[in-house]
């Protein structure tokens, strides 16, 4: 009787902590430079996955053999490590960016890309929806809601397009503005002379 109390006391402490965990995948932060500046449990998480492929392409191995392996003269602990955060730093610069030059990424915008945009997985093309359901239980066994997974993925795309696009217009029209200075230049000198 003893054993099947302590059994159903582990069980529920169990559940407690996963259940809490879960709902921590949006709702807390893993990486803040500021109180602007943060990103969710689960986003983070997904760039140790990615991390963790990178470092599988690289080394060849797969499993925890990769965590010993050397990469760039670092452990494939300490790499993977490295490389998470240097995904988040990428992230939250481009977030500020975005938001220092007022370029907004609209809910309506990631929807619309999730459910439409095709991508090689595996044996063929899907949508990152479709990515979504396939890999649901496993994402959020580790604690990667959907919403970390739109952010990490489709936010993130958005906004690098958006920026490049932004800054390759801006940088045009400066130097549509310079060329017509120069041109001023030489029809003010050519008037003097």
């Amino acid at each position: 009787m003893k054993n099947a109390i302590k059994k159903i006391a582990a069980s529920t402490i169990c559940g407690a902590l996963l259940l809490s965990m879960a709902g921590c995948a949006d709702t807390s932060w893993s990486v803040k430079k500021n109180d602007d500046e943060t990103l969710s449990v689960g986003t983070y998480i997904y760039y140790m996955t990615q991390a963790y492929s990178e470092a599988k392409e690289k080394t060849g191995k797969s499993g925890n053999v990769v965590l010993s392996e050397t990469i760039d003269k670092k452990t494939g602990d300490q790499w993977i490590r490295d490389r998470a955060k240097e995904l988040c730093v990428e992230q939250m610069t481009l977030d500020k960016l975005c938001k220092d030059n007022k370029i907004n990424i609209t809910d309506d915008e990631i929807d619309a890309t999730y459910k439409s945009q095709s991508v090689f997985y595996g044996y063929g093309y899907c949508s990152y929806y479709d990515m979504w359901v396939m890999s649901k239980q496993s994402y959020e066994a580790m604690g990667i809601s959907e919403n970390s997974y739109k952010n990490a993925i489709i936010k993130t795309a958005l906004e690098k397009d958006k920026f490049l696009k932004y800054f390759s217009i801006s940088f045009m029209a400066r130097e549509a503005a310079r060329k017509l200075r120069i041109a001023s230049l030489k029809n003010i000198s050519k008037k003097t002379m």
